[in-house]
């Protein structure tokens, strides 16, 4: 299989894996043949690139969380968030949560999200767990205790619930933080939904200082920002990547950076890449001890960009 962008060159070509909606509900099947039709109605989903059949036929996908686990996932954060829309949170169902279907699937290694499927704006679910699985990952990295990992992880699933709540007078990082000091939630969860816009020019929504700013609000402003640059912009992850690379010193603390840039597979695979010695080839497996650095199969070898240091991915050739 191989990552193509949706152009014209892709008609009469085979999908390689199913498309979904974002509730994990099949809407084209592996092996259709993509038709003008097709295509269209791919663009009208607003997919921006899907994988295609071809001769590497061996390699597989490799993703965090299974399709069947982040279906389950993201129902019950639904379910948490319609009783939070009706004013109600039990804390103990979301640490359930984390703990039981989050945790386990992690595995200190890089977070690996789907690519080529539909990422829909008002997906606060989606949205949300996606920046759970970055920040969690970046907080390992750092080396954050137990105690604050897991406050991480519920500061993410809950840093847009303020969009749930009616009042139009306030932003949702503060509705979603009044909303949550009311009800149990611990200081560093509530302090990291107030503050999660902030960044380190002291330029967010609540004009916080950097030196007010703590680790949990750091990362979750960058990896909301990632995750809001692949939904919202469909950027590809190397492309979002390089957005916030580009905002390191800026926007974004190098220190944070330096672990999200552990912390996430930014060449998926499929990949089609070109080569600093000018060969073309695809990934085909990722390592997770630098994820900047994966297989990439040629017409000529396959090469481990660990072991062959002196050539690099030069650029990606969608």
């Amino acid at each position: 299989m191989r990552l193509s962008k949706l152009k014209e060159n892709v008609v009469d070509r085979k999908i390689s894996t199913a498309i979904r909606s974002k509730e994990g509900r099949k809407l084209i099947n592996p092996g259709t043949k993509i038709s003008n039709r097709v295509l269209d109605r791919l663009k009208k989903f607003g997919l921006n690139a899907i994988y295609i059949e071809d001769e590497n036929t061996d390699i597989e996908l490799k993703e965090t969380l299974s399709k069947e686990n982040r279906s389950h996932i993201i129902s019950k954060l639904n379910n948490i968030y319609k009783n939070i829309s009706k004013g109600n949170f039990e804390e103990s169902e979301l640490k359930e949560l984390i703990k039981r279907k989050i945790m386990p699937q992690i595995n200190n290694e890089p977070v690996n999200l789907p690519v080529g499927e539909i990422l829909s704006e008002d997906d606060l679910a989606g949205h949300s767990l996606n920046v759970c699985l970055l920040s969690i990952t970046t907080a390992m990295k750092i080396g954050m205790t137990k105690e604050k990992i897991e406050a991480i992880a519920k500061a993410s699933l809950l840093h847009d619930i303020g969009k749930l709540i009616r009042n139009d007078n306030k932003g949702h990082e503060e509705k979603g933080f009044e909303f949550l000091k009311t009800h149990a939630a611990s200081v560093l969860v509530y302090t990291t939904v107030r503050y999660h816009h902030e960044t380190i020019d002291g330029k967010g929504p609540q004009k916080q200082p950097e030196e007010y700013q703590h680790d949990m609000v750091k990362i979750i402003s960058l990896t909301n920002y990632y995750e809001n640059l692949l939904r919202k912009e469909k950027l590809l992850p190397h492309e979002a990547f390089e957005r916030v690379q580009s905002l390191v010193n800026i926007k974004f603390h190098k220190d944070i950076y330096e672990k999200f840039k552990e912390s996430s597979y930014i060449y998926p695979i499929g990949l089609p890449v070109k080569l600093s010695n000018k060969e073309e080839g695809i990934i085909i497996r990722q390592t997770s001890n630098y994820p900047l650095r994966p297989m990439v199969r040629t017409e000529k070898k396959e090469y481990n960009l660990l072991e062959e240091l002196s050539i690099f991915i030069e650029e990606v050739s969608l």
